[in-house]
């Protein structure tokens, strides 16, 4: 998901929508995101959000924040 915040900064958002309880709570934000890959836990990303409804919640992928972050490399 493309997301365009009020100072008409852009950025790359992983969109986590849910078909069973909240994916995500107030005071969760920047806690990382995790995808199951065949059995394997790896991080994706940091929560950064949620809808007021439940209905879904942005992360920001682990990749655009080491890449800006620089002096990282992946394990």
């Amino acid at each position: 998901m493309i997301q365009e915040w009020n100072e008409h900064e852009i950025t790359q958002e992983i969109v986590i929508i849910g078909t069973g309880p909240a994916f995500a709570d107030i005071g969760d934000s920047g806690g990382c995101v995790f995808v199951n890959d065949n059995g394997t836990l790896k991080a994706a990303g940091i929560l950064m959000a949620k809808n007021r409804l439940n209905l879904f919640a942005l992360a920001t992928p682990l990749r655009l924040i080491l890449d800006m972050a620089g002096g990282y490399e992946w394990a």
